[in-house]
């Protein structure tokens, strides 16, 4: 294999490497952001958990748009995956959630390490890369 050859190899990995990082980060992203939900969800079941039965509240219906309610009785439905939903009291709701909450940020653990890892053979990579331009560039 010639040094050309080499050297539009190790820049062929570069960019999938680069890709391969940018794909990690939105994925990073969207963890957060299940994160950031869980965490509103838990405040919100503990204000809930404050009401009386057939109090008034305002019911979120999202972009910033509220609806009058009531809390009608003690219970949440929770969507427990595939479109089933069930109802459960509100520490049974948390407790949940927290289970959840353990899963996602295991599952952010694991994708920061991935992270790092291609970060690692990015930095790898980068010195060969610079290496073989400077010595075509020697070359003429």
């Amino acid at each position: 294999m010639s040094e050309n050859e080499k050297g539009q190899g190790k820049i062929i990995m570069y960019q999938i490497l680069q890709a391969e990082l940018e794909e990690l980060k939105r994925h990073a992203l969207l963890v957060e952001n299940r994160l950031l939900d869980i965490e509103t969800t838990e405040h919100a079941l503990n204000e809930v958990g404050r009401f009386k039965k057939d109090n008034e509240t305002l019911v979120p219906l999202g972009s910033g748009c509220y609806a009058h309610g009531s809390i009608l009785g003690s219970g949440v439905l929770l969507d427990i995956g595939a479109g089933l939903m069930v109802t459960k009291n509100i520490n049974s709701a948390k407790s949940f959630l927290e289970d959840r909450k353990e899963e996602i940020e295991e599952a952010r653990k694991k994708i920061h390490l991935q992270m790092n890892e291609v970060v690692k053979n990015i930095n790898k990579i980068i010195p060969e890369i610079e290496k073989i331009v400077r010595e075509s560039q020697k070359r003429g």
